[in-house]
């Protein structure tokens, strides 16, 4: 009934365990399309192409063995098709973190990778951000200066 008080094993722990990178990965993606388009309507629209890329290179809709080889292994770093193969590998095959090593480390790769580029995009828009407070600020200070000295004539 109460399965949340249910004592859970190990492997509960190290699915969690597992599961933090992979979305990790994919939140930065999120971040990165935030940080470089301007309007939301640009964000839905480059988040449908990354889908759909993510999804047409994971086997779900072209079969990997169809591709030439070349495109082969530059989908086999597709994250969504890593995520996948490291929780069927550790759900259903029972592999532990040290045969997973492999994928564990290119997901470390792809954690550095994007957050290094999310803290670049961020300080960039941050800027954008003050220096528009900046520039109106200026404005605003120009124009009650202008209209002072108008009044005052």
């Amino acid at each position: 009934y109460f399965w949340f008080l249910k004592v859970y094993s190990l492997d509960f722990i190290y699915l969690i365990l597992l599961l933090i990178p992979i979305t990790g990965v994919f939140i930065l993606i999120g971040m990165i399309v935030g940080f470089s388009s301007n309007s939301e309507s640009s964000n839905v629209i480059l988040t449908f192409l990354i889908i759909i890329g993510f999804l047409s290179f994971s086997g779900k809709l072209i079969p990997i063995e169809a591709l030439p080889t070349s495109v082969i292994s530059i989908v086999s770093i597709n994250p969504l098709l890593l995520g996948e193969s490291l929780i069927r590998k550790f759900m259903l095959f029972d592999m532990s973190f040290i045969f997973l090593k492999s994928e564990l480390v290119l997901f470390g790769l792809y954690l550095v990778s994007l957050l290094l580029v999310t803290f670049i995009l961020e300080s960039f828009s941050k800027r954008r951000f003050f220096y528009g407070i900046y520039s109106q600020l200026m404005l605003n200070l120009r124009n009650y200066f202008s209209n002072k000295k108008i009044n005052k004539k």
